[in-house]
């Protein structure tokens, strides 16, 4: 279960107590603190943009350029990025936007669409 799986870290860094009955969902940047600490937040981060940045260029490179590629395929599948939450949350959604982007890109091919490039 995710949410148990991030909770632990809350409970482990002491920021609530395992008797509260509260959901504390750490945003991204808090979250790398919890796991490794000030060094947890540069890795963290520096892996977040790399990642986004792969993915952006990604859906570009797929879908012909920045409109559709950039302003429609990947802000509307990877809007999770724009948020920020947990490691688990995110890693989660990546992984079944990063299918259904490619997935888009299969049938607009097979619709005569979208011409493929790679």
């Amino acid at each position: 279960v995710t949410e148990s799986v991030v909770m632990q870290r809350v409970y482990d860094a002491g920021v609530a107590s395992t008797n509260s009955r509260v959901s504390a969902k750490p945003m991204f940047i808090v979250d790398g603190y919890l796991s490794y600490g000030v060094l947890g937040i540069i890795v963290s981060m520096f892996l977040y943009g790399f990642f986004v940045q792969l993915i952006s260029n990604t859906a570009e490179k797929w879908f012909g350029g920045y409109f559709l590629g950039t302003s429609i395929i990947f802000n509307g599948l990877f809007s999770i990025f724009w948020r920020g939450l947990s490691f688990e949350f995110i890693l989660n959604t990546v992984l079944y936007a990063f299918i259904t982007m490619y997935l888009i890109k299969v049938v607009l091919i097979k619709l005569g669409i979208l011409v493929g490039n790679d």
